[in-house]
């Protein structure tokens, strides 16, 4: 229970503060940052849940702890929610670059070459 506060608390805040870096909605992101560690964690359990019916005749899932299925989830939901985030970094870092650099072709002269003759002169 506790460690589950504590990791909302974290993913909160660093989406919080992705957020805030980027000039975006900073509860919005800090609610959807939650939103994916814990959708991650419903589709992992319920395709866990598939596979295991599936393939394993002899367990069930009614046998085994809670607290072990939250631990088997918690690294992958972990992994998740670390993507997404890199992802919105990388996409707001992509867009802050073309935007505060202005255009692409600033920097190219549109000087005519100069013209030699055929001897170069």
């Amino acid at each position: 229970m506790i460690l589950g506060l504590i990791i909302l608390l974290y993913l909160g805040r660093a989406f919080y503060r992705l957020a805030e870096q980027h000039q975006q909605t900073k509860w919005l992101y800090a609610l959807l940052g939650i939103a994916v560690f814990y959708g991650s964690q419903i589709i992992i359990a319920f395709v866990g849940g598939i596979l295991v019916t599936m393939y394993a005749t002899s367990f069930t899932v009614d046998n085994v702890p809670d607290i072990w299925i939250n631990l088997a989830v918690l690294p992958p939901s972990i992994l998740f929610t670390w993507l997404f985030y890199r992802g919105l970094k990388k996409r707001w870092e992509r867009d802050s670059d073309t935007t505060m650099h202005g255009t692409l072709d600033e920097e190219i002269s549109f000087r005519a070459p100069e013209r030699k003759d055929r001897f170069g002169r």
